[in-house]
């Protein structure tokens, strides 16, 4: 498996826990600090228990450079995880985003030999275990046949063309017992009032699914994708000068 996939799960809880207001170290474990050991494993993160043995995440402290990490002989590799993106270098730097770094160990090199020498360094402020990432689904397309239900006098003038809306009482609850005997009509989030009174989309809000394709051509999305203009693909220039190639 590709690296650089390896640690999916652990950016989103990083960028997740860094979007908060209290700071991420609030989130670690209080350990006696009277022991220099009790102050490394202060510094280490673990956020489930299928990790790369060969590659780990490391925050470096404020003011700290990557030098040191680079003279480990634990260390084969190592990459910013957030590529910088020209402009938004002081934003990036107010969540700490430059100070995270993927390292890849050296070969047969054991990881909590790693974890212990980069914890005990002054220059890293957090260590993490790589998370590896795997889908819960086949990802295979089903089809799905079922008609839709007959859309009655009380669900006439519908917000919404979604010949499925009266199904998904969550949106849109009518009482209606085909969901339930003991349905409550209203028992809902209030979705249609949210849609038709206060906002139902916006051109200049973009939304970025970036863990795998979408089906741009599916009917709820074809009109909404957006597509970046900046960009020519498959030239191998990066012509928008964010970081990354087509």
């Amino acid at each position: 498996m590709n690296i650089k996939s390896l640690y999916t799960i652990s950016i989103i809880g990083i960028c997740f826990l860094q979007s908060c207001n209290q700071p991420f170290e609030k989130y670690l474990p209080v350990i006696n600090q009277n022991s220099q050991q009790s102050v490394i494993s202060t510094k280490v993160v673990r956020l489930g228990d299928n990790v790369d043995p060969h590659s780990l995440l490391v925050k470096l402290s404020e003011n700290s450079d990557a030098q040191e990490l680079r003279e480990s002989n634990a260390i084969s590799h190592i990459e910013k995880v957030f590529k910088s993106t020209p402009g938004k270098e002081e934003l990036e730097a107010q969540f700490g985003l430059n100070l995270w770094y993927l390292i890849e160990l050296n070969q047969n090199y054991p990881v909590e030999s790693a974890i212990n020498e980069l914890s005990a360094a002054q220059s890293v402020a957090l260590v993490q275990y790589n998370a590896i990432a795997s889908k819960t689904s086949d990802c295979k397309v089903y089809s799905y046949e079922e008609a839709p239900s007959p859309i009655t006098k009380a669900d006439a003038g519908l917000p919404f063309n979604d010949p499925y809306l009266i199904d998904q009482w969550h949106y849109y609850n009518q009482g209606s017992v085909a969901v339930a005997q003991n349905v409550k009509k209203g028992a809902d989030i209030n979705v249609v009032d949210v849609w038709s009174k206060l906002s139902c989309g916006d051109p200049s809000i973009v939304i970025a699914v970036v863990d795998e394709g979408v089906k741009y051509s599916h009917p709820d999305l074809a009109a909404n994708m957006w597509k970046n203009e900046l960009e020519i693909p498959n030239n191998g220039i990066d012509d928008d000068n964010n970081g990354y190639i087509d």
